[in-house]
């Protein structure tokens, strides 16, 4: 890709004193060259007298650099297969069709049709879903609504103008319109059907957006090889754009082999209709559909210096000289061709951090009370560059939009950027009786206004690795640097330190060496941020934290496990820290990972929770008179024949909660690809604690279980055995949650 064309048409826009004809002739040759054509020329004249600056100088008029960026469009759109790919066809040249088989995925739960029980609402994956960062199209997701003796209440068909993967369509179910029953609120399309299973035949009530793109539609196109069709009402994002990428994919990222190139967009949500609609929890049928309130927008395509997963000239990295592959970026000094990394030489607007459809389709959801009074649906896309979140409340059959928040109406953008986390939960963290939105190392208040952005003074240059920082950032070297955290795959919201009134966010990083941090004399720079670490969501201030070499501790938890330690601990990458002092309590054991940190679950008798990962319930080894140096766990239940990694390497269940009421967790697994089961703990136990559901915290908390990388529930106060008092809300006496068709006594 000869970008170095484009930049020197623009330079010579930009040049004051003009150009020669023999320079202008000689960009003009390029383009003849590119286009195979020895007498192509613009329209426009160059050596325009009223253009002249010094004899045989002309600056180049602004009709004709338009008309040369042009030329340089067509140049990108002829190359290789043209501005677009041709559908996929089978060797008789008939249209490939998407067919794929289903497994159970994500699920959360909710009363449905009002019978006092929870039904689960899950989602279906077919097994060509894809995540936002992979091309190309897939089969529709498919959302079921389930009562737990397994009858199907109904069932919605994503349809195909949704893509099916982790990050695309999130499940927001409780009762928002006040009637005793729960909805579901879910992103919607052109053609996303509601309807029943009549006789193993899915039965059409209801179609949204354009009936022409419903899923038999779409099948009926590509049967007939109608491409017209599927080009107006299939809408899988079909363009290109020119990245700075890595030839094939799978060379070092070292700045010296990377390149300009084409890449084809294809698959990933286009420019076309996108909506929120909101479904009766007991018929299925739609309530509303509104307008999405953060669409893609523009095509968002072009020229950038960053791939579709928004690694960039600064994301380049070399050894960062401590022996033990460290990795720091390359200073901007150091960038062979720093042009493009300037905001106003890229050629192309990608707000959401790449221009690809990948990081703006990141979309998280969930529920908060944000008057403290009814619930809102949460909606969020973009975490990575643009963040947004928007709220919903369902008023009179009718979905109203509340308030929202958008990074790049604010000051300082940035601020925001690389701050959320692959999920999203809502806790009252400053205790006025309404939730604030917890967006990863960003807090949002009750109006989604931003209210804190943890931060800390980090060693620099090189922090030591897994041992307790704790002390260094609460007390800095003047070397120190202050950074933010940011973006991660985990993080965790509870009552980790219960002398500490309200809850602290638990969060993992993905790139602790890559991150912007600013030393005392206000220069920004590159520097590190907590592997992991623990802060105060009031304040920002973090609490405790370490560093670890890892480049993406992509899971980690929080809980109380060890009775002879105050608080919560935690552990993410094989050792246990405290999250009360943050001394590093446990290493591995010789040849083990450390204990699984993937879930969490209240399952036997005693205060502390237990371990969930896959479809194994175990319990750490924290019985002891003297501390050992390192910690183990054993097995309370490994379910047979149950699959638990629902959600790929993160080993999550279907869903986990307390569902029938004891205060201590079911886990629902999946069986083979078409079965569900509940487990529910047999262990008897001393404690009497009414169900954890009457929790605000923990009951959003198993909302958000059905939200792209799902995070364990937590209540908001802390369980041990020296706590006899609970502050759950007052026992209510005013539901009826007797059996359908027979009177209350």
């Amino acid at each position: 890709m000869d970008m170095q064309l484009l930049r020197d048409v623009r330079e010579a826009h930009e040049n004051e004193a003009g150009l020669r004809p023999s320079e202008y002739n000689a960009l003009v040759d390029r383009f003849r060259t590119h286009f195979g054509d020895p007498v192509w020329k613009p329209k426009t004249n160059f050596a325009d007298p009223q253009y002249m600056v010094t004899p045989g100088r002309f600056r180049m008029s602004d009709a004709l650099f338009a008309e040369l960026d042009a030329a340089f469009t067509r140049y990108v759109d002829e190359l290789d297969r043209g501005p677009r790919l041709n559908w996929l066809k089978n060797p008789d040249g008939s249209i490939a069709t998407q067919t794929a088989t289903y497994t159970p995925g994500d699920s959360t739960v909710g009363d449905l049709d009002g019978d006092g029980t929870y039904e689960l609402v899950l989602k279906w994956n077919p097994s060509n879903q894809r995540d936002s960062s992979q091309y190309g199209s897939t089969a529709p997701a498919i959302v079921d609504a389930y009562k737990l003796d397994g009858t199907l209440l109904w069932r919605v068909n994503v349809g195909y103008n949704i893509r099916a993967g982790a990050h695309d369509t999130q499940l927001v179910v409780a009762d928002f319109d006040g009637n005793g029953k729960a909805e579901l609120i879910i992103k919607t399309a052109d053609g996303t059907t509601t309807g029943n299973v009549v006789g193993g035949q899915y039965v059409v009530n209801d179609v949204i957006g354009r009936t022409a793109a419903a899923p038999n539609r779409i099948a009926e196109y590509i049967a007939a090889g109608d491409e017209a069709s599927l080009d107006e009402y299939y809408d899988g994002l079909n363009t290109y754009a020119v990245s700075w990428v890595i030839p094939g994919g799978s060379t070092p990222p070292e700045q010296n082999v990377r390149q300009w190139g084409k890449v084809y967009v294809h698959g990933v949500i286009g420019t076309s209709n996108e909506y929120l609609t909101a479904f009766d929890g007991e018929t299925g049928r739609v309530i509303d559909t509104v307008d999405y309130a953060f669409p893609y927008g523009e095509p968002n395509w072009g020229a950038a210096p960053v791939d579709h997963r928004g690694a960039s000239f600064l994301g380049a990295v070399r050894d960062g000289g401590t022996g033990e592959g460290a990795q720091v970026p390359i200073p901007p000094e150091e960038i062979p061709d720093p042009y493009w990394v300037n905001e106003e030489t890229r050629w192309g607007h990608y707000p959401w951090g790449d221009h690809q459809g990948n990081r703006a389709n990141r979309f998280i959801a969930g529920i908060a009370y944000l008057d403290g009074k009814r619930p809102s649906a949460i909606m969020g896309r973009g975490y990575y560059a643009r963040a947004t979140v928007a709220a919903y409340t369902l008023e009179n059959g009718e979905l109203v939009l509340g308030d929202t928040f958008d990074s790049e109406t604010h000051p300082d953008p940035e601020l925001y950027h690389h701050k959320g986390a692959q999920t999203i939960t809502m806790s009252d963290v400053d205790l006025d009786g309404k939730d604030e939105i917890v967006f990863g190392a960003l807090i949002l208040d009750d109006d989604l206004t931003p209210k804190t952005v943890a931060g800390t003074w980090f060693p620099f240059p090189v922090p030591e690795v897994n041992v307790n920082l704790t002390e260094q950032m609460h007390n800095p070297d003047a070397d120190d640097r202050f950074t933010h955290l940011g973006h991660g795959d985990a993080f965790h919201v509870g009552d980790f330190d219960p002398d500490i009134a309200g809850p602290e966010v638990f969060l993992t990083a993905e790139q602790p060496a890559d991150f912007q941090t600013v030393g005392r004399d206000g220069q920004k720079g590159f520097g590190y941020r907590p592997s992991a670490a623990i802060y105060d969501p009031r304040t920002g201030e973090v609490l405790v934290g370490m560093y670890s070499l890892a480049g993406d501790l992509e899971r980690g938890v929080a809980a109380n496990i060890d009775p002879n330690q105050p608080g919560a601990e935690y552990w993410t990458n094989g050792f246990v820290w405290s999250a009360i002092t943050g001394e590093r309590l446990y290493a591995n054991a010789a040849g083990s990972a450390g204990l699984p940190h993937n879930f969490l679950l209240y399952w036997d008798g005693d205060l502390q929770r237990e371990i969930l990962d896959g479809a194994t319930i175990s319990k750490a080894n924290t019985d002891y008179e003297s501390r050992p140096e390192v910690v183990g766990d054993a097995n309370l239940l490994v379910a047979p024949g149950a699959t638990g990694t629902n959600d790929g390497g993160r080993n999550s269940p279907i869903v986990s909660a307390d569902l029938f009421g004891d205060w201590r967790e079911e886990v629902v697994w999946r069986v083979g690809t078409d079965r569900l089961r509940v487990y529910t703990t047999t262990i008897p136990t001393e404690h009497r604690i009414r169900t954890l559901m009457h929790d605000p915290q923990y009951r959003l908390s198993v909302a958000s279980e059905g939200s792209v990388y799902n995070q364990p529930p937590h209540p908001s106060f802390f369980l041990d055995d020296d706590t006899t008092t609970y502050p759950l809300p007052a026992q209510r006496n005013d539901i009826d949650v007797s059996p359908r068709g027979t009177a209350p006594n």
